[in-house]
């Protein structure tokens, strides 16, 4: 069709900014007030505490969204967190509610997520991954270094003695064993964090994505599936889904649950001898980072929203009314058509002015940025190093046109 398509790539890029650009200017000319549109719904959720009756939801992109009806609604409460809103962690602690940021360090609430204000003294300007607790200590893990408080985040210290990587992602709490997971192994201390001892033994991948208490185990989940632990740290082995990128690890009375890259949810009674799907009605190709669990209800988190299981229904429920955190990249208009690309490799799609949306993934396993344009009636979908699509059915489905190599 096109004689040379990665030229036609790069004037597509020019040519989107320029119809971006003349519609903004359209639009402000034309319309003295701006509306808020009923979505797109859901976002990438980075974090899932709860609270009582209530749950937090940290989106990458959205900030925090607070439900008190265990999900069927949910209200934007961002007051005094810096924009872009890019949650990355979440924490509970008596009646303080602490939210981690990229690049911004940490936040607390103390008036259950209604105003957020600085919780930093003695943080460094740095990127927090997870946020967690043990006792009256909170612990603050970064891209480049551990942190502990014992005053509500009113100061921290830095602590890592025996770290030899700081990379830190990942935290559990087993008795009185600390165990914390990094970017090169697995360490445990048993004072709160003053001294570190490597215990990888049996790590086949020591990049830890996450890692949970799971009867008197403690498991691992890494980019080569999952590893138990049965002594304390002492030997690992491997516990199923070998060679998958596990990201996200949770535990429900005898039952294990993973969630793993564009692969779903998985869930193991066997201690990871064996694994099965457990993703009836769960959307597809997604990423999901976080999987919590609270008496019979799982939460999943994942790029495109929060999710909801219970064992007794095991069939997933999409929770995402007014949870607003998606991150438009652009928008293009036709008639009363509404198309919206974004930053994780979906596009967004509204038939009534924007009142609903249904999304679509451009292709299987891109994440990344989509760029949208309409030229007659074809719709064509530039997926930055992912390839050139277009659409004849308004961005329902997808043909291939061009795919970098």
């Amino acid at each position: 069709m096109y004689t040379d398509l990665k030229a036609y790539s790069h004037s597509f890029i020019q040519l989107i900014n320029t119809s971006l650009l003349l519609l903004i200017l359209n639009t402000i000319i034309l319309q003295a007030q701006w509306m808020q549109t009923n979505g797109p719904n859901g976002g990438d959720v980075r974090a899932i505490v709860w609270d009582g009756s209530k749950i937090y939801t940290g989106l990458f992109g959205g900030g925090v969204h607070i439900s008190s009806d265990n999900g069927a609604n949910w209200t934007r409460s961002n007051s005094g967190l810096p924009a872009p809103f890019l949650v990355q962690t979440m924490l509970v602690k008596d009646q303080y509610v602490f939210a981690g940021l990229l690049n911004w360090k940490v936040y607390v609430s103390s008036n259950q997520g209604q105003t957020w204000g600085e919780a930093n003294n003695g943080l460094p300007n740095s990127t927090v991954k997870v946020l967690a607790e043990a006792d009256s200590f909170i612990f603050a893990g970064f891209v480049n270094g551990l942190f502990r408080s014992s005053n509500y985040g009113v100061s921290w210290n830095h602590i890592g003695t025996g770290l030899t990587n700081i990379y830190i992602k990942a935290f559990a709490l087993k008795d009185s064993i600390i165990f914390l997971g990094t970017g090169d192994g697995i360490f445990i201390s048993t004072n709160y964090g003053d001294n570190w001892i490597e215990k990888s033994n049996g790590l086949t991948n020591k990049h830890i994505n996450d890692l949970a208490v799971h009867k008197n185990f403690i498991a691992s989940a890494t980019e080569s599936g999952v590893f138990i632990s049965t002594d304390n740290g002492e030997n690992w082995l491997q516990a199923g889904l070998s060679g998958s990128n596990t990201l996200s690890l949770t535990s429900m009375d005898s039952i294990l649950f993973a969630g793993v890259f564009s692969s779903g949810v998985y869930y193991s009674s066997d201690n990871g001898l064996t694994w099965f799907q457990f993703n009836d009605e769960y959307p597809p190709n997604v990423i999901t980072r976080v999987l919590e669990t609270r008496d019979d209800q799982i939460l999943a988190g994942n790029d495109l929203g929060i999710y909801s299981v219970s064992l007794s229904d095991p069939v997933w429920l999409d929770m995402n009314s007014e949870l607003y955190g998606t991150t438009s990249y652009c928008f293009g208009v036709k008639d009363s058509v509404l198309v919206a690309g974004t930053n994780s490799g979906e596009v967004f799609i509204s038939f009534d002015n924007g009142k609903n949306w249904v999304s679509r993934r451009i292709v299987n396993g891109f994440n990344g940025p989509v760029e949208l344009e309409f030229k007659g009636d074809s719709l064509y979908a530039l997926c930055f190093s992912g390839g050139l699509f277009v659409s004849a059915n308004l961005g329902l489905n997808w043909n291939e046109l061009y795919i970098p190599t």
